[in-house]
């Protein structure tokens, strides 16, 4: 298949590095793939040139910027793709467009939920529901959202985010040495927040969680882990904090195996936006159990009670109480570590992940 794969723009996120992953996989299989940015690409150009992914940067600065659609339609009359895979929007806007005007199916899919979409989004997706083969949602819960902005029910297709297990298991060497970096003892229990520092992951909601444990007395360190905009205003938030000795900021990481390694619990601490977040499938394939709050499929991305915890969405005290009780028995955190390994590699792997989306292409383009 000739696969056209239109995104918005190309940052560090978890949502991007899925769409990375995708796309090396569909190449590695034999696709003849491209990747298409309306924006700009500001990271993951090592992995797609070691992927061998074909790229084209558009640089129109403003998702609604109208010149991405000729931009788009010149290049997919040069590439003549068999189908178009538009990820999120404003890109499920430009990709359908041009998949219109070049008369080829079109497949959507969206990585995030929305409780109240935009009334630009709901008329584009009821307008285009006749050239949209199929939307993909990245956990059954998301569907009810994808619903509510205009989305055909009927056209609704799940395919889990994955893993890619080989790339992430247990490195206890690259662990060490991500703690010796930070200058965190090799016997301490460091609970991490793999996060952008963005407004919405709530650095602040996890700094509070690291003091709310040591005034329980629970010898703990705290981890943050990644870039963005509010990067150094976190990290002037933990220099502030009673426990900045037990707090660790980092920018972002290219070695993120070595970081889970190096934690020995990862929570997510967000407000509600979290769809099926990738982190926690990375720290589960590290052998690394999860606490997340329960908002969307983040459910889905792991087995509650087995391979971690799920605490109501915003709930600081239960949330505090659930990660009281795990650090203070670290046999039970390794054991869900153990599990948390196994159930994603039988439920949550990349390769499950690109076969899905294959299938779904291929029976999108033998219906034309």
């Amino acid at each position: 298949m000739r696969v056209l794969i239109d995104i918005t723009t190309l940052e560090r996120g978890g949502a991007e590095r899925q769409v990375v992953q995708l796309v090396s996989g569909l190449t590695r299989r034999g696709h003849d793939c491209v990747l298409a940015v309306n924006k700009s690409v500001e990271a993951y150009e090592f992995e797609l040139g070691a992927g061998g992914v074909a790229v084209r940067s558009f640089g129109r600065m403003h998702r609604y910027d109208a010149r991405i659609l000729p931009d788009l339609v010149a290049f997919s009359r040069r590439f003549a793709p068999d189908v178009v895979l538009a990820v999120g929007f404003s890109a499920t806007l430009w990709g359908r467009l041009a998949a219109v005007i070049l008369r080829c199916p079109c497949v959507t899919a969206e990585h995030s939920t929305e409780d109240k979409p935009a009334r630009r989004g709901i008329l584009t997706n009821k307008l285009l529901a006749g050239h949209t083969r199929a939307t993909v949602a990245c956990g059954r819960a998301q569907i009810p959202s994808l619903v509510a902005a205009g989305n055909r029910r009927r056209s609704i297709v799940v395919i889990n985010n994955g893993v890619d297990t080989a790339e992430y298991f247990p490195d206890t060497q690259g662990g060490a040495e991500f703690r010796d970096r930070l200058g965190i003892p090799a016997e301490a229990l460091v609970i991490g927040l793999v996060a952008a520092h963005r407004p919405e992951k709530r650095h602040d909601r996890f700094i509070g969680l690291i003091e709310g444990l040591s005034s329980l007395g629970l010898d703990v360190w705290g981890c943050m882990v990644g870039g963005g905009r509010l990067l150094d205003v976190n990290r002037q938030l933990a220099l502030s904090s009673p426990v900045a000795d037990r707090l660790a900021v980092t920018g972002p990481m290219t070695n993120l195996r070595a970081v889970y390694s190096g934690l020995d619990l990862v929570v997510l601490v967000s407000d509600d936006v979290e769809t099926f977040p990738l982190c926690f499938l990375e720290a589960q394939a590290c052998a690394r159990p999860v606490v997340g709050m329960d908002t969307s499929a983040v459910r889905e991305t792991f087995a509650p009670g087995t391979s971690g915890m799920l605490v109501d969405q915003g709930d600081e005290k239960q949330l505090l109480r659930e990660v009281a009780e795990l650090v203070a028995d670290r046999d039970r955190l390794r054991s869900m570590g153990d599990y948390a390994r196994t159930w994603v590699e039988a439920n949550l792997s990349l390769e499950r992940m690109v076969s899905q989306y294959e299938r779904l292409l291929h029976d999108v383009v033998d219906s034309v």
